[in-house]
């Protein structure tokens, strides 16, 4: 080969090297400074990685590592998955004094300030995610007002979202704000605002409210290291009932009441006791996390009207279960007293986030003498994810002789003397819950009893007395 070949050749192999070496390097767009979405629809500079057709909706075309400035009322910035990444000392999008703007699609990251609003009303911040910002992810401030900041991952910063400088009737909903080093949400200043379904998990605060009138509910508040503050004793913690008002993983109480004032027999999916924080108190807590789209049913409580009933004779069952979903159901429902059917219930409608008991009348007649434990099976209605409380194994009944209704621990003694006959001449006359409920053994027409201790229950007894079991 000539000399002078040789050199060519190495001289276009390092030509292709450096084509490659280039190809490889090549970095996402990086604007030169601030990028504006001008008054009159324009994009400033131009070239920047910001496309719009009809002026209204913009999209990314790129990463971006500028700030973006929109200046422009009534569009949509859509990043479509694009990021917009910083180096901090700036805000990565700015709306000040706007109106009907949303920002969607995108993520945020780097910035002092991840997203600010300032002035802006009627405006939207939709499904980005915001993170590793330096001071707020989001931050609204100085009459900010009927905003909506929704479905958005909102994690890693000292402040999740704050409203502040009387930045009132603003609304967050279904975001999921997690990894805060300071509040997930700071109310300072901001008055009527409701936050409603978000995922606060495993922040330090999950909120701290220096503002009136506020109304948080349908939140879950999981993991956090403290259990939020609130300074005003206007902000309310729930949304009534029976809707309920958030779940707390710090929450240590029962559910084995009902009602508005939770003092009706059966449970509800809401805690008995209030929930207090600082100056105010979330007074239906949630037994379990709200679920923002699912179909959920479960069995919360089973109540039975007495623990011994004669063989051949007939008690209640109630079973209470609670729609936690947002979608009315229809679901069927099987009793067992051990291993055996008492009962199926077909096409039951339950409202969504309501509750229902469901009562049972169960004879005897073909059921062995001896003890049984109840235990109620809801069928999962269509997309339920969460069926571990679609089965509950909840009260004990023992089937005994007619008539034989004391002994130790309300354990028959497998014989009708007079320690039946004394007891249910005691509470002759009283109704149950004055009267114990094993006195009333007998009922009406139907065998249902009737919550009566009267001449029908002392015939019984008279009537078997001095028998034994077997």
């Amino acid at each position: 080969m000539s000399e002078r070949i040789i050199p060519a050749i190495m001289l276009a192999a390092l030509i292709l090297v450096g084509v490659v070496i280039l190809a490889l390097n090549i970095q996402s767009v990086k604007a030169s400074g601030t990028i504006y979405i001008r008054a009159d629809g324009s994009v400033d500079p131009d070239g920047a990685p910001i496309s719009s057709i009809d002026n209204i909706t913009y999209t990314l075309t790129d990463n971006i590592n500028e700030p973006i400035v929109v200046e422009r009322d009534n569009v949509v910035v859509d990043g479509v998955g694009f990021k917009v990444q910083g180096t901090g000392n700036e805000t990565g999008i700015l709306l000040s004094g706007r109106t009907n703007v949303t920002i969607r699609n995108m993520e945020v990251r780097g910035f002092d300030y991840g997203i600010l609003f300032s002035g802006v009303s009627n405006s939207s911040i939709y499904a980005n995610t915001i993170t590793a910002n330096g001071v707020y992810n989001v931050f609204i401030r100085y009459g900010s007002e009927h905003n909506n900041i929704s479905e958005n991952n909102i994690k890693n910063c000292h402040f999740g979202i704050g409203l502040d400088f009387s930045s009132d009737c603003n609304y967050i909903y279904r975001n999921n704000i997690t990894g805060i080093s300071k509040y997930a949400i700071f109310l300072d200043s901001g008055d009527n605002n409701t936050v409603y379904e978000n995922n606060i998990a495993n922040n330090l605060q999950p909120f701290l409210i220096y503002s009136e009138n506020n109304t948080l509910y349908h939140n879950n508040f999981v993991g956090n290291i403290a259990q939020g503050l609130v300074h005003e004793s206007s902000t309310i913690l729930d949304n009534g009932y029976p809707s309920g008002g958030n779940y707390w993983s710090h929450y240590i109480g029962t559910d084995s009441f009902r009602g508005p004032y939770q003092n009706e027999t059966g449970s509800d999916g809401i805690g008995d006791t209030e929930y207090v924080i600082g100056n105010s108190e979330d007074q239906y807590p949630l037994m379990k996390p709200y679920p923002w789209s699912q179909h959920d049913i479960g069995v919360t409580d089973t109540t039975v009207s007495k623990t011994v009933v004669g063989k051949n004779l007939t008690m209640q069952i109630s079973v209470m279960v609670f729609n936690y979903g947002i979608y009315a159901e229809t679901f069927n429902m099987t009793l067992y007293a051990n291993m055996t059917i008492i009962a199926t219930f077909m096409n039951i409608n339950l409202l969504n986030r309501s509750c229902v008991a469901i009562p049972c009348n169960w004879n005897t007649t073909n059921f062995a003498k001896g003890n049984y434990t109840i235990t109620t099976y809801i069928t999962p209605v269509p997309g339920e994810l969460d069926t571990v409380d679609n089965s509950l194994t909840d009260g004990w009944i023992i089937v005994a002789m007619i008539g034989d209704i004391t002994g130790q621990d309300d354990y028959p003694d497998n014989e009708c003397d007079m320690r039946d006959v004394g007891l249910v001449a005691r509470y002759f006359g009283q109704t149950v819950p004055s009267a114990p409920a094993n006195c009333d053994l007998t009922g009406p027409t139907s065998g249902v009893p009737d919550d009566e201790v009267d001449m029908r229950d002392v015939g019984m007894v008279a009537r078997h007395f001095g028998e034994t079991d077997p």
